[in-house]
């Protein structure tokens, strides 16, 4: 310490007029703080175990969760395609009713009813708008598991009971095109009986009309030759002439009626039958087609998936999430140098303070 002399007085400069004059160093803390350390060490060890007692009395919080499935319906999916899944309700919008809407009305209601437990429910929401999965998050201890999962199930309960009736739209929906492909394919069926039954007919006609020439064709011949006879054999003419004429007469009518078989009426029942075997042909493909439909509408049908809870229900965290001890005795130890640095600070100024008072008066 260095003394000035002014008037024949000696005069100490206090520690003011050396702040004033001086900045404040670290190493001036460090000497600050190695004059108090026993204060120091003090104040840091009543912080950790003020820090131990807080993270060891708190109650373990654990984190219950329940896994909510928006119900949806997968459509386009041909062969082995995976088709569009389409929600029955946005899942933006669904988050939106939980939370303005069924956690706090049945959060409210399920506190009167059960006074026993805690006077009010924290619901947290997790999910994305790319998936159908919404989370209901609690904290709680575990003492509070029965009734956290209690309040989970009504809130999805009602969400389910909101989206059944869209389900069942979409049920109705999917059976009635179901039924409509069913009932064409029926009338394809039936119409491919009937086609068959007429392509039968027709050969059947085509195989008499057949014999029938062939039976004609034999008359024929068969008269042709007795025309010939009667010329070799002689006779009365006026007789001979007038059978000759006769069967030739019979011959002409038997082979117009060829000519009308084969010209006509097997031509025309020619294409008859091409019609009808366009059509079954035809017919074959529009089965298919039906078929395909109806393989359709029963995927469509089975992929309408309703609204559920996943894994059974709400499920508990097997660790509890809080309270978390290092990070509070981390938090201790360095509120605890604080509060050794600031307490070493005010005792050197109550200390200087002091001096300087004594030293005044």
């Amino acid at each position: 310490m260095v003394d000035t002399a002014t008037n024949g007085e000696t005069q100490t400069p206090n520690s003011s007029q050396r702040a004033g004059s001086e900045d404040v160093t670290v190493m001036d803390l460090w000497l600050v703080i190695r004059s108090y350390r026993h204060f120091a060490n003090a104040m840091i060890a009543f912080s950790i175990v003020l820090g131990a007692m807080l993270a060891f009395l708190l109650p373990p919080v654990y984190e219950h969760t329940t896994a909510i499935e928006i119900g949806n319906q997968v459509i386009n999916n041909e062969g082995d395609s995976v088709g569009d899944v389409v929600p029955i309700e946005a899942p933006e919008t669904v988050s939106d009713k939980l939370e303005t809407g069924y956690i706090p009305l049945i959060a409210g209601q399920f506190v009167r009813e059960n006074p026993e437990g805690p006077a009010e429910y924290v619901i947290e929401l997790s999910g994305s708008e790319n998936s159908q999965i919404i989370q209901l998050l609690s904290e709680a201890p575990a003492d509070q598991s029965a009734l956290i999962s209690e309040l989970h199930r009504q809130i999805v309960e009602e969400l389910i009971v909101d989206h059944a009736q869209t389900v069942d739209a979409m049920r109705a929906n999917a059976e009635l095109f179901l039924a409509e492909a069913e009932q064409k394919l029926g009338e394809m069926v039936a119409q491919e009986r009937a086609l068959t039954s007429q392509v039968a007919s027709i050969s059947d006609t085509l195989i008499s009309l057949d014999d029938y020439t062939r039976e004609l064709q034999v008359d024929i011949d068969k008269a042709e030759r007795e025309i010939e006879a009667l010329r070799v054999r002689g006779g009365n003419s006026g007789d001979r002439s007038t059978q000759m004429l006769m069967l030739s007469n019979q011959i002409g009518e038997w082979r117009r009626v060829l000519v009308e078989i084969e010209n006509e009426e097997k031509v025309g029942i020619f294409v008859i039958r091409a019609d009808a075997e366009v059509k079954l042909e035809n017919n074959e493909q529009e089965q298919k087609t039906a078929r395909n439909e109806i393989e359709y509408r029963n995927a469509t049908l089975r992929n309408i998936q309703a609204t559920r809870v996943l894994g059974g229900g709400t499920v508990m965290s097997p660790k509890p999430i809080a309270p978390n001890k290092p990070l509070i005795l981390s938090a201790s130890f360095v509120i605890g140098i604080f509060l050794a640095i600031a307490g070493s600070l005010v005792l050197d100024f109550l200390k200087r303070a002091s001096h300087f008072e004594k030293h005044n008066s």
